[in-house]
């Protein structure tokens, strides 16, 4: 067991941190929320405040249905997301650098294995190049080996700085080490693991990349056929088809699809995060980008056609 007079020191994950973009999505919330009432005006948001409807049975509440405030709503959802989105995007990449870094770092620790190094030279050699995000990884490791860690407690310490993704891919090289006598063998046969994973990991990226655009061209099709259903009622409530005027009116309905578009869009991105990134967090950016091309959609349209 690692004496703990020399355990090292707590290192910080590399993964970028929410807490500045959840301080800017509130940040920004308030401030669009405060400029559309500046420019709207505070009579015009005040007089429909009363317009309320039941969406659904309790204990869900009655939601604001005035043309104005709910364009407030959208606005200030749309502000909220856009950080959000970026701390999305920034992990999405920064996980993507990191495995493609991780599969390398995997392949030259192997080569340096088959060519005679050993398992601890082959580190000392690693720590002089550059693998990007893994650069900490590579030369804590090294360091603590240079001040006698066990390879176990260098390798362990040093891999707790990285996400849990990386670390799957990292584990080759602890078990090249345990592997002894046998390491140059083992190197072989996991060279051509690291190979297929490398490969089947990009062909899983592209197929699943697919379904992004798939949904966007959803999600338009839904606001356009919403704004198009927008229009439809407003018709028939100014009797202009000759029909019985409906149960509601066209802001009643405009609100419902308004929220309803909301809330599939956030699950759908949600949803799109977990299977093309493998974290639900990683949906926030196409949550936002979902959020973005239905809402304009949706507004757009059904400003044209009126």
């Amino acid at each position: 067991m690692m004496n703990a007079s020399r355990r090292p020191a707590r290192v910080e994950r590399l993964e970028p941190r929410p807490r500045m973009y959840v301080i800017s999505s509130l940040i920004l919330a308030i401030v669009a929320g405060i400029a559309y009432v500046a420019i709207t005006g505070p009579a015009t948001i005040k007089s429909e405040a009363h317009l309320t409807m039941e969406l659904a049975p309790p204990p869900f509440p009655r939601l604001p249905v005035g043309p104005h405030i709910v364009r407030l709503i959208a606005f200030v959802i749309a502000a909220a997301l856009a950080p959000l989105g970026i701390y999305s995007r920034r992990v999405m990449v920064f996980q993507r650098r990191l495995e493609e870094a991780s599969i390398r770092v995997v392949r030259e620790f192997l080569g340096l294995l088959r060519t005679g190094y050993s398992v601890i030279d082959a580190v000392s050699i690693m720590a002089a190049e550059d693998y990007g995000p893994l650069n900490a990884f590579i030369r804590r490791m090294a360091g603590l080996l240079k001040r006698n860690y066990t390879f176990e407690e260098a390798f362990n310490s040093s891999i707790a700085m990285l996400p849990r993704s990386a670390r799957v891919f990292l584990i080759p090289i602890l078990d090249a080490y345990e592997a002894g006598g046998r390491a140059v063998e083992l190197a072989g046969s996991l060279s051509s693991v690291m190979s297929n994973i490398n490969a089947l990991e990009e062909l899983r990226r592209s197929s699943l990349g697919a379904y992004t655009y798939m949904l966007i061209t959803s999600m338009i099709m839904f606001a356009a056929v919403s704004a198009a259903t927008v229009y439809l009622a407003s018709s028939i409530w100014s009797g202009k088809a000759g029909f019985v005027k409906p149960l509601f009116t066209p802001g009643e309905i405009d609100a419902m699809l308004f929220y309803t578009s909301t809330w599939l869009s956030v699950i759908a991105g949600l949803i799109a995060g977990k299977l093309i990134a493998g974290t639900v967090k990683a949906g926030l950016w196409y949550a936002f980008l979902f959020y973005i091309v239905t809402v304009a959609t949706l507004f757009g349209a059904g400003h044209l056609i009126r």
